[in-house]
């Protein structure tokens, strides 16, 4: 089965979709099968109507960089958190050491899997912890070359930003500010130097230990809040020295309130987190379209992402989906998303010389 793999010349988002198993739910309700993937990133949608599978008619039909078949192991091309890794997570990390800021993250409904997309599981972790062994591999590989590496990791909750790695101040609201150099960024934020991947992992943990979670009907474990890990690299060889930022974003996924049953402080958990999607969604639309305004400043997501959204990044997405019929409205209008995401152009990145 053949992947694309992003170039190094990439200058447009780079978007992938990915489908899961069956969850619990869905087979409670005896969900049908309703998305079908081939190479080429070619994704269909069957149509559902009241319940029912609109088979007589033609299925939606969607085209990604990559269709990533991850709902049954038995398949042939079914996809791994290894392949995942290989095809795309390789790519970004390589263009990092080389001098460009990247961000990959992951987008989709509450419970499409894009925590595991990003975090993985026991025994079978995802993009992050595969992406920071593969650098300290890397750095260790070459003796011409020494990275240094700081970690920072928030959290936007309720339109609030905190930091996940400053126990005594998790709880506090830090300010986003523009700098005319720096650009974008959170002031009072911990950046934490590390020297291996266990001192990553740590800090991660740590994090994640802190990140608001909750349990609804859609997902046991939902995030409350966009995650955001960043990696800033100072890199070194024999003679060049370059730098760079990594955005790892986990998106808080988009959910119905009359399916999640989300009520009081989920309910409104849940609210910010739509109103934020629908910002990233108009800012996407407005790059899209090539727009004079772009509205990166309606949610606190789209803010911290501008940089990387206007051209000083190469960008990323995953699309995690349900293949499940119970799902088939939110899937579709997932895939909507994704395919308007893969239509902007950032233009050529430029390298960072320290």
């Amino acid at each position: 089965f053949e992947w694309s793999r992003p170039s190094s010349e990439m200058t447009s988002i780079v978007v992938s979709v990915r489908v899961r198993p069956f969850n619990a739910r869905e087979m409670k309700y005896q969900s049908k099968l309703i998305v079908a993937m081939a190479e080429g990133g070619i994704t269909e949608v069957t149509q559902v109507r009241q319940g029912k599978l609109l088979t007589n008619e033609a299925p939606k039909k969607f085209t990604f960089d990559n269709a990533f078949w991850s709902h049954d192991p038995k398949a042939p091309n079914f996809a791994s958190q290894e392949i995942v890794y290989d095809v795309l997570g390789k790519s970004i990390l390589s263009n990092a050491l080389e001098g460009f800021n990247g961000c990959l993250f992951a987008y989709g409904q509450t419970g499409s899997g894009k925590t595991y997309t990003m975090m993985g599981a026991a025994g079978d972790p995802g993009v992050i912890p595969r992406l920071t062994e593969d650098l300290f591999q890397r750095v260790d590989a070459n003796p011409n070359m020494t990275v240094r590496v700081e970690c920072s990791f928030l959290e936007i909750y309720n339109e609030q930003v905190r930091d996940l790695l400053n126990p005594a101040g998790v709880n506090q609201s830090l300010r986003v500010r523009q700098h005319p150099k720096m650009g974008v960024f959170v002031e009072g934020l911990r950046k934490i130097a590390t020297k291996d991947k266990p001192d990553i992992e740590r800090l991660i943990d740590d994090g994640m230990k802190v990140r608001s979670v909750a349990s609804t009907n859609m997902n046991a474990t939902s995030s409350r809040s966009h995650g955001i890990i960043t990696l800033n690299l100072l890199i070194r060889n024999e003679d060049t020295e370059l730098s760079s930022q990594l955005h790892l974003v986990d998106l808080a996924g988009s959910e119905r309130l009359d399916k999640s049953g989300a009520e009081g402080a989920a309910a409104k958990e849940a609210v910010a987190i739509n109103k934020s999607l629908t910002a990233l969604g108009d800012t996407i639309a407005a790059l899209s379209q090539s727009a004079k305004h772009v509205p990166y400043r309606n949610s606190i997501l789209t803010h911290l992402l501008s940089d990387s959204m206007s051209g000083q990044a190469k960008v990323l997405m995953f699309c995690c989906a349900s293949p499940a019929s119970y799902n088939a409205q939110e899937t579709t209008s997932s895939l909507t998303f994704a395919l308007r995401a893969r239509g902007v152009s950032l233009g050529k990145v430029k390298k960072n010389t320290a």
